[in-house]
């Protein structure tokens, strides 16, 4: 130990594992009022052109009761240090790691949020804006910044 005083490394280890304690009731807060804005809005009759939000929020509340399994396992393997049974055994690690945030990511592959977020009847002349201001600020920024009459300016469309 660096500075050879074990007591201020069990008060680091103890708020360090405070604070995902705290992480966890927050994020099961998030997954309850979710489960309650399901609820309450399953009966509404809402036409919506930006895509099916109801499968978009399903995917969400699948995906957080994932990545609560994988926080609560984190929790779970740092309160029982370097030398304890989940973190000796690597099989927990790829099952209740590394499995959960892969079926997330696939989640989220077959129920992808942009068409949701942004319509597929959306100016595709947007799309090109936003590939023109990123490469403008990367080329202002990094190429062009010590000189500065090389500035490109660009103007954001807001009419959506």
């Amino acid at each position: 130990m660096a500075s050879g005083d074990a007591s201020k490394s069990d008060l680091g280890s103890n708020i360090v594992l405070i604070g995902l304690v705290i992480q966890l009731i927050f994020f099961f807060f998030f997954i309850f009022l979710t489960w309650v804005f399901h609820v309450r809005t399953r009966d509404w009759e809402v036409e919506s052109q930006e895509g099916d939000w109801r499968r978009l929020l399903k995917a969400l509340e699948i995906s957080s009761v994932l990545i609560f399994i994988r926080s609560m396992y984190r929790v779970i393997e740092y309160a029982q240090g370097f030398t304890g049974y989940l973190i000796t055994h690597e099989v927990y690690l790829y099952v209740l790691d590394a499995l959960m945030m892969l079926l997330v990511q696939l989640l989220f592959n077959l129920v992808h949020p942009g068409p949701v977020f942004n319509p597929l009847e959306q100016d595709t002349k947007d799309i090109e804006m936003g590939k023109k201001l990123f490469w403008g600020f990367f080329v202002n920024f990094f190429l062009a910044y010590p000189q500065k009459k090389n500035k490109v300016k660009y103007e954001v469309r807001r009419d959506y």
